[in-house]
């Protein structure tokens, strides 16, 4: 009776059928999508849109009417209104939220994200400590070396110790290798390398990390964020007159350094530390304080990343990324999984 063309008759027949309980309605759809006449195909996502309408059992109305489309080699105009329809129905039903990134994923179908240990790190060497003292002065010495830049004007020359900006100073091309990037672009390229190859004993740790230490203790001096009055009192004055430049300079340093374990363990471990102190409750409680401004959660953010470590990870994971094994991709992308997972 399906297959005639009076309105008010199919009406009637798909009210009547929509009386019935949910899966006795689904079976009935399910029945006259499989018919090849058009008009019982077409009363049967009635009935689904009927039983969507309503809000019964929306999740085996979907399936039924995805498998529906997916089988058929083409759909009429009708069936394929009343198939987005469907689906409109079907979508709006979804929560979306930060956790199921509104909507486009199942939080339960996530890879579970692996809690971040309270590992011990040790980023104040009294190498680390030298190393910065002495590039500091070896600046100094240099700080009326004119050397060339690039501005918006092209190439001009500045003295070295005038360089307040870091856009004036060159960064590690990638492109080539080290040695021949160092001839090309690093100025007063063989001061900084002599001084590398000529560091005494004082200047290295055992484990030779000691520049890396220098960059991620440098990197925490840069940070103002408040400090309880007893750590202050407790640490040792140290004031440098180039941190632009130190840091600078420590990049080029380290980029010309191979690939190594323990120094890639090592920023890892430092990472995951960071991540391991991170209060998240209260950072919930900072997100929906409608009187923290967004700048403040940025700034908060930008912090972290610079202070913990994350942004060496992440540039060494450029310099070397394709030496990595496995087991490090994947460390990687848990802590870059937690790291999302405090601050979005």
């Amino acid at each position: 009776m399906l297959t005639r063309k009076s309105v008010e008759l199919r009406r009637g027949l798909l009210e009547l059928l929509l009386k019935g309980d949910d899966q006795a309605v689904l079976a009935s759809a399910g029945r006259l999508l499989a018919q090849t006449h058009t008009s019982q195909r077409q009363a049967g996502l009635d009935l689904l849109n009927g039983l969507i309408a309503d809000k019964r059992q929306v999740e085996q109305v979907t399936a039924l009417a995805r498998s529906f489309a997916k089988g058929s080699e083409s759909l009429t105009p009708a069936e394929s209104v009343l198939l987005e329809t469907i689906f409109a129905a079907g979508r709006t039903e979804e929560t979306y939220t930060r956790e199921n990134v509104l909507g486009l994923i199942n939080p339960e179908q996530r890879t579970p994200i692996v809690p971040p240990r309270n590992l011990s790190v040790t980023i104040d060497t009294p190498a680390a400590r030298a190393c910065l003292r002495s590039l500091d002065a070896l600046i100094e010495e240099q700080s009326t070396t004119p050397i060339q830049v690039k501005t918006w004007r092209g190439h001009e020359e500045m003295l070295l110790g005038n360089i307040k900006q870091p856009y004036y100073l060159p960064q590690p091309d990638l492109k080539l290798n080290a040695a021949e990037d160092e001839r090309e672009h690093l100025p007063l390229a063989e001061v900084w390398l002599t001084w590398e190859r000529e560091r005494p004993a004082s200047l290295r740790d055992e484990d030779g990390l000691e520049l890396v230490r220098a960059a991620l203790f440098l990197r925490r001096m840069f940070r103002s964020l408040p400090v309880k009055e007893s750590e202050v009192a407790s640490q040792e004055p140290f004031i440098l007159r180039y941190y632009l430049l130190i840091s600078w300079l420590l990049s080029w340093l380290r980029r010309r350094q191979e690939m190594s374990l323990v120094t890639l363990n090592f920023l890892l471990d430092t990472a995951e530390a960071a991540l391991a102190h991170i209060d998240v409750a209260k950072l919930v409680t900072q997100e929906t304080d409608s009187q923290r401004l967004a700048s403040e959660r940025h700034y908060t953010h930008y912090q972290f990343s610079w202070y913990g470590g994350l942004a060496l990870l992440h540039e060494y994971s450029i310099w070397h990324g394709q030496k990595w094994e496995a087991e490090h991709v994947k460390r990687h992308w848990q802590l870059a999984q937690r790291h999302v997972e405090c601050y979005g």
